[in-house]
């Protein structure tokens, strides 16, 4: 296979080197794209799909397209972020953040992940409902959908391959069901190429456009795609192997998401051109196949349900594995993708088959419907609790090194994330100022207080995920939590930041783990951080030759504040300065004593 080299400034976020593209190197590294891709497709967003077609004509294709570029750009920095620490966003919330915040920002995880399936689960039944002519009703295909997924994950025990290969045919379907009933309809292509290129937004139209971008950008996918694409095999200590990860995982995001935009397009170029100016009632996923027989034939009522069964199945799965990866990152605790399906549709079947048991309302949509469009609200509003921690982790020195995100991509993707969140806000209060029109004024003070405390909440995230990070300045540093108690938690912003240390543990603090409490052991784990040899470090230190790590301050220089923190009596070592006590304390242990230290933090640990 020929080699062809070209440079990463034709990809973006992967900095200025050259890369020799390999097509049999670049095929080991599809999958986590091609997953990361579904959340693009799932039941919400087909229902988004099809309303903005029925509402909006061809007009918000662009806001689609552009949608998914901006959620490239967040994909990558969660992708970037699994590539470089070997660790995904879960775990590193963990390390750096207090108990308190690791539980509320896992919470809400959950939350998402639960609204997600929620929906995944309204869009299977609705596909069997139609598929089996009204035989299943919606209560029975809300249970049969749980039991398809159960069968579906026995892939899984086939290997990685073929479960990848599995969601490439679930997708496929999906391709080609939406791309027959694009042909049945015969879309107008000058008015979909218009839609395409033409920024407009009609009057009309500005609540999908903002539903539209909250059901796309999804916050348990950032999860997700920073744990995916570590089920590769890189040599991580190796610079240019994460650069050529960075690349080849970019171009397969890059293709994914390409292929998430023809599905979402023909979807509603489909609606567009067959129900755009007409006088319908609300349409959602339920009634769609019985305009779309009304209006195409009954054949293309099959094709759409069949492409909504393959939309729900894949995202049943790579939700299973999302709250996987978060729960195993935030509290430690892994277990089987079976019983996680089991813990997490037994949350989700509750209000899905309560709301399949109530009748058509008088607009006409179903309770299916609106239950669906509140869940894109719930995503649009968990998504700042996952994309402001893992755009401070990508800004840290510490912990990402040279692939740091420079100022340029830090103020953009930083422009990016508050544009998209405060089109999500806005879209939430038009909702909200629809469904509860007419009520009292005690009513919408209860949601003025809602709202506050949810500004509240994303304020205070974002004021630790910097300070963690080391962006804050140092002077407001003491705003960070110090980490909850044990060995192996993390270095918060204000935390040491006076300690002359190496490897930058000064102000903006260390992300990583640090053992125990006393000097030695910070000592010693700076030393293990440097992937030297530590006994010889060690030795070199206590003959004042230096440790031969590059430092910000000089080697040793602990002032008598970290003493006090970690316990340790100046008097207990004799008296004298910083460096003379811990030569003195390292001294005793290299005749007998061993250092107690804790494991190297995985993102830094070396492959076996």
């Amino acid at each position: 296979m020929g080699l062809v080299t070209q440079t990463s400034a034709e990809l973006p976020l992967l900095g200025a080197y050259e890369v020799s593209f390999s097509l049999n190197r670049f095929v080991k590294f599809i999958g986590p794209g091609l997953l990361m891709s579904i959340a693009y497709v799932d039941p919400g967003n087909l229902e988004s799909d099809l309303q903005v077609g029925a509402s909006a004509g061809y007009a918000l294709l662009w806001v689609l397209l552009w949608c998914t570029v901006l959620g490239y750009v967040i994909q990558m920095q969660a992708a970037k972020l699994g590539v470089v620490t070997r660790q995904h966003l879960a775990e590193h919330c963990r390390q750096q953040f207090s108990p308190g915040l690791r539980y509320f920002l896992w919470i809400m995880a959950e939350i998402a992940i639960i609204g997600s399936d929620i929906q995944e689960v309204i869009g299977s039944a609705i596909a069997l409902l139609l598929l089996s002519r009204g035989a299943v009703p919606l209560w029975a295909g809300v249970l049969l959908s749980m039991s398809i997924s159960f069968v579906l994950l026995l892939v899984e025990r086939c290997g990685v391959s073929k479960l990848e290969a599995l969601f490439a045919l679930l997708i496929s379907v999906m391709v080609g069901s939406f791309a027959v009933m694009f042909y049945q309809a015969h879309v107008p292509l000058a008015a979909v190429a218009e839609g395409f290129l033409k920024p407009t937004i009609p009057r009309p139209a500005i609540g999908q456009a903002v539903a539209l971008v909250g059901s796309l950008i999804m916050p348990h996918n950032i999860y997700l795609h920073s744990a995916l694409v570590q089920t590769r095999t890189l040599r991580h200590d190796d610079d240019a192997h994460k650069k050529e990860a960075l690349v080849y995982y970019g171009l397969e995001s890059a293709l994914s998401l390409l292929v998430s935009v023809f599905i979402n397009a023909f979807v509603t170029c489909v609606f567009a051109a067959g129900f755009y100016g007409k006088a319908l009632q609300d349409i959602g996923l339920e009634n769609a196949g019985q305009y779309l027989g009304e209006a195409y034939g009954p054949a293309l009522v099959y094709v759409w349900a069949l492409g909504l069964l393959a939309a729900g199945q894949s995202s049943t799965m790579t939700g299973a594995y999302t709250g996987q990866f978060v729960m195993t990152g935030y509290l430690q605790l892994k277990i089987s993708p079976w019983l996680r399906i089991l813990l997490t549709r037994s949350v989700a079947l509750v209000p899905a088959l309560v709301v399949s048991l109530l009748t058509r309302n008088d607009s006409g949509s179903t309770a299916l419907d609106a239950l669906n469009q509140w869940l894109n609200l719930l995503q649009s509003v968990q998504l700042p609790f996952a994309l402001i921690p893992v755009l401070a982790f990508n800004g840290s020195e510490a912990l990402m090194g040279k692939f740091k995100n420079g100022r340029a991509m830090m103020a953009g993707t930083v422009c990016i994330s508050l544009a998209v969140m405060l089109i999500n806000v806005s879209g939430v209060l038009a909702f909200a100022e629809a469904a509860l029109s007419g009520v009292g004024k005690h009513v919408w003070a209860l949601v003025a207080l809602g709202m506050a405390l949810y500004m509240l909440s994303v304020g205070y995230v974002f004021v630790h995920s910097t300070a963690a990070a080391g962006l804050l300045p140092a002077s407001i540093g003491w705003l960070a939590d110090e980490p909850g108690g044990s060995s192996g938690d993390a270095v918060s912003g204000g935390r040491f930041r006076r300690v002359p240390s190496c490897a930058a543990t000064v102000a903006g603090g260390r992300l990583g783990s640090v053992p125990g409490g006393l000097q030695e052991n910070l000592q010693e784990w700076l030393l293990q951080e440097s992937g030297a040899d530590v006994n010889e470090q060690r030795v070199r230190v206590l003959e004042g030759q230096g440790c031969g790590v590059e430092c910000a301050a000089p080697c040793g220089e602990l002032e008598d504040e970290l003493d006090e923190e970690a316990g340790v009596s100046a008097a207990g070592l004799n008296g004298g300065s910083s460096r003379e006590r811990w030569q003195q304390q390292q001294q005793r242990q290299l005749t007998g004593v061993s250092v107690a230290t804790s494991a190297v933090p995985a993102w830094r640990s070396s492959e076996p």
